[in-house]
């Protein structure tokens, strides 16, 4: 962001973004997240606070998700002004969120989501919305690249699905829906496969092996965890982004298939509908319903070259106008300037 704005990213992981990683209890037992909680605030607490920190003296805290409460906490106990982002729909989480809204109901704090369905899922009043921002200079079509000319006969259909393997992201409603779909296709799925969720990884290959026999013409692939590079040329090479999910807020790997100027079929979750706009509507499906998903693919799949080619670009001119990030910085540093009424922000985001 702008030169003025220091950070210091804490979290309870570790990364090569992380400056500081904090005890993380739940990974052993969930349950012991209450425990986890409170020796971190005091961690954070005291790390803020002592005089002999090289990282003593903090203006703000931005807490991000409706679960960490552990930084919320401490921000109260060194009584620092609190930006809460919300970045989560799931309802489960209502409860720690209902404690964290406790916790920030001063009003010198702000709490934020990155879309409407968050606060609503989450059982908390409205909020002011800053979505996630999308580097499209990053994620824009190679130069020369042309996916949306007409396919050969017989030429498969190449999709892309992005998304961790666990049952929330729907990756099983998408390979179900597939059987009814009558074109070749090729799926690649992109997507880490976590510990906790082994049994659904099996579920997802029996699937594409059942797929497999019963459609010669369809081919699926499990790439496992890609980086951005890969993900990128993924897109580019790709016909169709699919996002199935159940369950989203501000989906992250949409926004990123629209910059790059992809025809989009998604679940109506989170923002998918005000981000996706009125042209595409007919490509939106009701979250968890493979007859509607199996349609919207078939939609997909029998537009035009031109028709494609304009979804297309007007997916990656939405996101250029509401994911930008300088539009995104500008609104979280105006954030930053309201709790800090003192003080103000230059609005220049850095490259």
């Amino acid at each position: 962001m702008g030169e003025n704005v220091k950070c210091i990213l804490v979290t309870a992981g570790q990364g090569a973004a992380t400056d500081v990683s904090l005890v993380n209890l739940r990974r052993w037992w969930r349950p012991l997240y209450a425990v986890e909680v409170f020796i971190n605030a005091l961690a954070i607490a005291w790390m803020f606070r002592s005089s002999n920190s090289s990282r003593g003296n903090w203006d703000i805290f931005h807490v991000h998700g409706a679960a960490n409460l552990a930084p919320l906490l401490a921000a109260v106990i060194t009584k620092h002004p609190i930006i809460w982002h919300m970045h989560e729909a799931l309802p489960e989480l209502s409860p720690l969120a209902k404690i964290g809204a406790w916790l920030v109901k001063s009003s010198r704090h702000t709490k934020l989501s990155v879309s409407e369905k968050s606060a609503q899922e989450l059982g908390l009043p409205s909020m002011p919305i800053i979505p996630c921002p999308v580097d499209t200079e990053f994620w824009q079509p190679a130069p020369g690249s042309d996916c949306f000319k007409d396919k050969e006969r017989g030429a498969a259909i190449e999709i892309l699905a992005i998304g961790n393997l666990n049952p929330i992201k729907g990756m099983d409603l998408l390979l179900r829906s597939m059987l009814s779909v009558p074109h070749p296709m090729h799926l690649r799925i992109v997507g880490a496969l976590l510990d906790t969720h082994s049994a659904y990884f099996l579920q997802l290959k029996s699937l594409a092996g059942e797929l497999a026999v019963r459609r010669s013409d369809v081919l699926v692939e499990f790439l496992g965890w890609c980086d951005s590079e890969s993900i990128r040329g993924l897109l580019d090479a790709s016909d169709l982004f699919v996002l199935p999910s159940l369950n989203e807020t501000g989906p992250i790997v949409l926004f990123e298939a629209m910059a790059m100027a992809k025809v989009c079929v998604a679940a109506d979750v989170g923002a998918v509908s005000r981000t996706l706009g009125n042209m595409q509507q007919s490509l939106i499906f009701r979250p968890n319903d493979c007859v509607q998903l199996s349609s919207a693919l078939k939609r997909a799949m029998s537009l035009s070259s031109v028709e494609r080619r304009k979804m297309g670009f007007a997916n990656r001119e939405q996101i250029r106008l509401l994911h930008s990030p300088e539009k995104i910085g500008s609104q979280m540093l105006q954030a930053y300037a309201n709790v800090l009424h003192e003080r103000t922000f230059s609005t220049q985001v850095a490259r």
